[in-house]
């Protein structure tokens, strides 16, 4: 073993300069590493591991919310007792959170709505898919814009300022 270059007296310096640094870098990154690794696998201070855990399980169980989407068009059928109503081929679920309202936004219910009436709104789709309401506005949409904003067929008078007779 006395003949590797570095053993040797006549590179003391090398010895030095190469091993002591490698050494303190080493042991450097194992200072530094290990306890980030330990930090990764256990619970973080002050919070139990029973709270992690919901937390880990309450978002995996809570998917993301469907996003909303509009329905118009006529009532074919409608079931008040399942709270459900069909447009077309599609049946729409009325939940306890929908928004039920007639065209000039006043509150209804569903025993509002009656076959062949013209309604609009939006859903959301649920993976079993199932069709659930988020609003539903009972009536035709142009009649609520007629009411909020009447227009005049009238047109005013035309006045000849600059002309003389």
């Amino acid at each position: 073993m006395q003949n590797h270059p570095l053993a040797t007296s006549r590179f003391p310096f090398l010895k030095r300069r190469v091993l002591v640094p490698t050494f303190l870098a080493v042991g450097l990154l194992l200072a530094i590493t290990l306890p980030l690794a330990a930090a990764q696998t256990t619970p973080a201070q002050g919070v139990s591991a029973s709270s992690t855990n919901r937390a880990t399980t309450k978002s995996e169980s809570t998917p993301k919310k469907a996003r909303a989407l509009p329905f118009h068009g006529k009532i074919k059928t409608v079931d008040k007792a399942a709270r459900a109503f069909t447009i077309g081929e599609r049946t729409f679920l009325v939940t306890a959170e929908s928004k039920v309202m007639k065209q000039d936004k006043t509150p209804a219910t569903l025993s509002a709505v009656v076959v062949g009436e013209q309604v609009s709104g939006s859903y959301r789709k649920t993976d079993d898919g199932r069709l659930l309401v988020n609003s539903l506005y009972i009536g035709p949409k142009d009649a609520a814009a007629e009411k909020a904003s009447p227009k005049s067929t009238e047109k005013p008078a035309k006045t000849n300022q600059g002309s003389k007779p």
